[in-house]
C-alpha cells in the first residue's frame, strides 16, 4: 500500500531521516537547493531522476561525503556527524572516492 510504512514503528520513534532545507555545490555549482524531507523507520524511499540531478550528491550529503552548504540532517534523531545515527547506515557507491575535505582522521571517524 503506497504511504504506509513496511514495518510497525513505535509512533515515539524519531525520524530515520531528516532533513531541512539542504543545499550542497561542487565549487561554484549549486546542486541541491532547500531539500527538505523525512524518512521514517519502515518507510521505503526511492530516488529518481534524470542523469545529474543530484540523487547521488543527497546520499553523499546526508553521509558528510559531500560538504553540505547550508541546512541539516538528522539521523535517528542524532545530527548526521553523530556516530550513534551513523551506526544504523550503510551505503555502497559505485566508485569510492574518500572525501577531500575531511582529513583521515575524520574520515575514519564517521565510518
Amino acid at each position: 500500500m503506497v504511504g504506509q510504512p513496511a514495518l510497525p514503528v513505535p509512533a515515539t520513534s524519531p525520524a530515520a531521516i531528516q532533513i531541512r532545507n539542504l543545499s550542497a555545490r561542487y565549487g561554484p555549482r549549486q546542486v541541491l537547493h532547500g531539500i527538505t524531507l523525512a524518512v521514517h523507520p519502515g518507510e521505503i524511499l526511492g530516488l529518481v531522476g534524470l542523469h545529474g540531478a543530484g540523487k547521488t550528491t543527497l546520499l553523499k550529503a546526508i553521509l558528510l561525503l559531500v560538504a553540505p552548504a547550508a541546512g541539516t540532517v538528522r539521523l535517528f534523531g542524532e545530527p548526521q556527524d553523530a556516530p550513534g545515527g551513523r551506526a544504523r547506515l550503510a551505503y555502497l557507491p559505485e566508485r569510492f572516492r574518500p572525501p577531500g575535505h575531511l582529513t583521515g582522521h575524520d574520515f575514519l571517524r564517521l565510518s
